[in-house]
């Protein structure tokens, strides 16, 4: 007869079975009981732990102990016994993995997973407590049949918990030690890391503990890897179910609140405190959006790890937290309108993409609103194209002319101080476009360190020209040897050569125009700044050049200044075509496609990409990060220069060198001078053709392979080539 006994039980105790057949005698009764004791952990005279199991040391228990049968058992019971005894190594593991993993320094998630593995050794401990109260029912057969189910739920708990084990001792994953308290969320220079010496080698000694979103992945895993079986997907979902609660919370309160709360380093995301709102004020960089918040990959749950959800997390949160700390809101009302509410996902297993998807909507139209609206940034953004482009030329001109001498001065004695009260004195002048912009007062005068063409291939980290690229006919690589007796010794930088401009940007505007976007206007400003100076000293040389008489019976003299004259006109036709290429073709062109880009924006990285495009776009198309045409541009920069310095020592010359205004002047004669004279200018005529013609070879070549507006500016280069005749003379 069967006898089926239906107790109250819990969900690893199922209704336990009496076979049909003969009651336990009373000789197997206590043996029976000893087995019953050593799957609640307490071993017995017949089967017993092994010597090296120690009770009272946590690392033996998480070990777990071996255990030894006697050999009074016959075999029939000894393999019935292995088969019912299965589970006393994992269930003494398993308590022992709820006694250390429950601490406050294993974190929420871990304490959660505690508590649910704590549930399944309770409902173990109730099943075997209501087996012993029917042990006289009970033989070994029936005992292994009853305690199966809970068998296979132990087991595959104590699979998961020697993953998270194998994690924590570094196995199959990189090493990732916490930091001690006292250096959490510090960045840590290098040179002070040296310092530290023992004390780092002691962090680096904290072992690694698998804990938040780490064990979170490993209970993913482990359902995913018995996907084929009923009873451990139950197991694994009401595990991961209880075990992502805090983890659900913290990403709740992330995307609610742009607030990490993460005492115990759990979350997917991770702040860097050494970067904060006081020194994004003073020294806006790209760090606050970059490196200020960032993900770390071993702590994405494997159900956040698709569909760039982890990213959207990320970004909502980062969203809400500039709008938290941006001036414009207000802290003291009880529920600040940047808070997104809504419903937290009751686990990491209810549908997430809808939930992070609309907390990502809610803060990223937020952010764009008060950036666009609140801000004003495109006004910003035209404010600094005004003046950094120089669509406005006339306030760059007046503040050359203004601070020429401070400019003309060596740059460790130009006075930074002296600059800025001149530049601002020219923006207010009335009458001036620069006058009624109310951001004015917000552009900066500063001086670099080294000059534009130093700069600009330092960035685009060359040593050297790449004449296996790009060959002309003449060869760029033969400059030196062309212009050798023209370039003169380097001096010292001059104020003008390292000007550039700053400009004042708020909080969370700095977070678009940042550091590095504003370096590349730099670049653009300096860029223009240069030919505009080089205009300028040309037009000074022809205003000199009216001064004097143009034609004189002498027909060296009247030969010399006719190749001046030409020359002059063609440098300045030379930088002309290129400023107007750079402001007219490139620089309108890709300012148009901005403004409508803004116009059209729905996310913020989207604004920040576009505008970053944007400035490359112009910086590439300017001829600032191709290292030739940088060389080729500086080195046709250098021989205006060096003509205009030649002019002006001519000018002084002249009176001696004419034999028609030496006379007037009553000064002597000295035609000594007029061969050092003809072969100055006529270095200088050849310099500029060998490197104009080889600009506007490679300019040829650049543009068929990278960049087709190119052709625009050679076409108009090609002019400054023509003979004297066409130029009017």
């Amino acid at each position: 007869m069967r006898v089926t006994s239906v107790l109250p039980t819990g969900p690893l105790s199922r209704s336990i079975v009496f076979p049909d057949r003969p009651p336990a005698s009373h000789s197997d009764l206590p043996f029976l009981k000893e087995l019953l004791y050593l799957l609640m952990g307490y071993e017995g005279p017949r089967v017993y732990f092994h010597d090296s199991f120690r009770q009272n040391d946590e690392e033996s228990r998480l070990k777990g102990p071996a255990l030894v049968i006697s050999r009074s058992i016959d075999p029939e019971e000894r393999e019935l016994t292995k088969q019912i005894l299965r589970p006393v190594k994992p269930a003494i593991v398993l308590r022992a993995f709820v006694d250390s993993y429950s601490r406050l320094s294993y974190g929420r998630v871990n304490q959660a997973l505690c508590a649910a593995l704590r549930d399944i050794l309770k409902d173990f401990t109730l099943l075997l407590s209501q087996l012993e109260e029917e042990s006289e029912s009970l033989d070994l057969h029936s005992l292994l049949v009853n305690v199966q189910p809970a068998t296979m739920t132990i087991l595959h708990a104590y699979n998961l918990i020697l993953q998270i084990m194998d994690y924590s001792a570094g196995k199959g994953h990189p090493r990732v030690p916490d930091p001690p308290e006292f250096l959490k969320g510090v960045e840590i220079d290098p040179s002070l890391a040296a310092l530290l010496g023992q004390q780092n080698n002691a962090i680096n000694s904290i072992p690694s503990i698998a804990k938040g979103g780490a064990v979170l992945r490993i209970i993913s895993s482990c359902r995913s890897t018995h996907a084929g079986d009923p009873a451990a997907i139950e197991l694994y979902s009401l595990l991961l179910e209880k075990a992502s609660k805090p983890y659900m919370a913290m990403l709740h309160k992330w995307l609610c609140y742009g607030i990490i709360d993460d005492p115990y380093h759990e979350f997917m995301i991770r702040e860097l405190a050494s970067i904060n709102r006081s020194s994004i004020d003073s020294d806006y960089t790209d760090e606050y959006w970059e490196k200020r918040y960032s993900l770390i990959s071993y702590h994405i749950p494997i159900e956040l790890d698709s569909s760039n959800l982890a990213t959207m997390a990320l970004l909502a949160g980062k969203y809400l937290n500039v709008i938290r700390e941006s001036s414009s809101n207000d802290f003291s009302s009880p529920t600040p309108s940047y808070i997104y509410e809504c419903s937290p996902p009751e686990s990491i297993l209810s549908p997430l993409y809808s939930y992070i998807d609309s907390a990502y909507s809610h803060a990223n139209k937020l952010l764009l609103s008060t950036l666009i609206v609140t801000y004003k940034l495109p006004e910003r953004l035209n404010a600094m194209r005004r003046y950094f482009f120089l669509t406005n030329g006339d306030y760059i001109t007046s503040f050359l002319e203004s601070a020429a001498h401070e400019l003309s001065k060596p740059v460790e004695y130009v006075s930074l101080p002296a600059l800025q009260p001149l530049l601002d004195l020219v923006l207010c002048q009335p009458g001036t476009p620069a006058a009624a912009d109310i951001y004015k007062e917000d552009v900066l005068v500063h001086l670099s360190k080294s000059n534009l063409s130093d700069l600009l291939l330092k960035i685009i980290n060359i040593t050297g020209m790449d004449t296996e690229v790009f060959t002309d006919p003449a060869g760029v690589s033969d400059s030196k040897s062309v212009a050798s007796n023209e370039e003169e010794p380097k001096n010292s930088l001059r104020g003008i050569d390292v000007l550039e401009l700053d400009f004042n940007v708020p909080f969370p505007v700095s977070l678009v125009i940042s550091r590095n976007t504003r370096l590349r206007y730099q670049c653009l400003f300096r860029h223009l700044l240069a030919m505009k100076h080089i205009e300028t000293e040309l037009s000074e040389v022809w205003k000199d050049q009216m001064k004097s008489a143009g034609w004189t019976q002498s027909k060296v003299m009247t030969s010399w200044k006719r190749n001046a004259y030409v020359l002059r006109k063609r440098m300045l036709l030379c930088v002309q075509s290129i400023m107007y290429y750079c402001v007219h073709d490139v620089m309108e062109h890709y300012c148009s496609v901005l403004d409508n880009q803004l116009k059209s924006a729905t996310t913020v990285d989207q604004l920040m990409d576009n505008h970053v495009t944007f400035l490359d776009s112009c910086l590439k198309d300017c001829m600032l990060t191709n290292a030739k045409l940088v060389k080729l541009q500086s080195k046709i920069v250098a021989v205006c220069l060096s003509f205009t310095s030649l002019m002006a020592h001519a000018t002084r010359m002249l009176v001696t060198v004419d034999p028609q205004l030496a006379e007037l002047a009553g000064k002597p004669y000295d035609a000594s001078r007029i061969p050092k004279l003809e072969s100055s200018l006529l270095n200088k005529i050849e310099a500029f053709d060998h490197y104009l013609g080889n600009m506007i070879n490679a300019l040829n070549y650049f543009a068929a392979s990278e960049s087709p507006v190119l052709f625009t500016l050679c076409s108009r280069l090609e002019h400054c080539l023509v003979s004297e005749s066409a130029l009017g003379f």
